[in-house]
């Protein structure tokens, strides 16, 4: 969440005009990763560490769910935004104005760059989080501290660090075909 509000400030201060030449169109993924999923996310990552002592163990898992489902709507809006960069499409240039404007917006949220950009960062995301459980997990059981919690944790880490690779290996084969096939010229020299 910090590095976004970061990037937000420099698109109008180190990049105004690029703001200004594709920001009807830049602007609108972002501004609805902004509406939807940074408000979500704050907002229930502020209830996941200040309601340890107001909320029951239910109440704490389904924040902790909304927290993950913000992150990923996030990535969502984001990448849909980064896909754009990489392949424009619902967008056309306009020679009376010299700007970018959008044509289609589910031209741009269906672009299938960002489509499969986004399951292969989700997919790192979910190999990293399983391998971060996995080591503290483990950090735990060294140190002979919650066993039945660290063996519990360790195990669910294991399960999903085994399965989960095997889709991401899939989603970086489709990541390298989408990118051949959109970009063609740039690899056929």
């Amino acid at each position: 969440m910090a590095t976004g509000l970061t990037m937000e400030f420099q698109f109008g201060t180190n990049w105004s005009f690029y703001s200004n030449y594709v920001g009807d169109i830049f602007g609108a993924p972002l501004a609805m990763e902004a509406l939807m999923a940074f408000f979500l996310e704050s907002t229930f990552v502020g209830l996941f560490f200040f309601g340890w002592q107001r909320l029951n163990k239910y109440q704490h898992l389904l924040v902790t769910w909304l927290v993950a489902f913000g992150s990923n709507l996030s990535a969502l809006w984001i990448l849909n935004a980064n896909g754009w960069m990489q392949y424009p499409t619902g967008a056309h240039f306009d020679i009376d104005t010299l700007r970018m404007e959008m044509t289609s917006f589910s031209e741009l949220v269906f672009n299938p760059v960002s489509q499969v950009k986004f399951v292969h960062t989700v997919m790192a995301g979910y190999v990293t989080g399983a391998m971060f459980i996995m080591a503290i997990s483990a950090w735990y059981l060294l140190r002979g501290r919650e066993r039945d919690v660290a063996l519990r944790s360790f195990a669910i880490g294991s399960v999903f660090g085994t399965c989960v690779p095997n889709n991401w290996r899939l989603s970086v084969r489709c990541n390298s075909e989408t990118v051949l096939r959109m970009k063609s010229r740039k690899y056929n020299r």
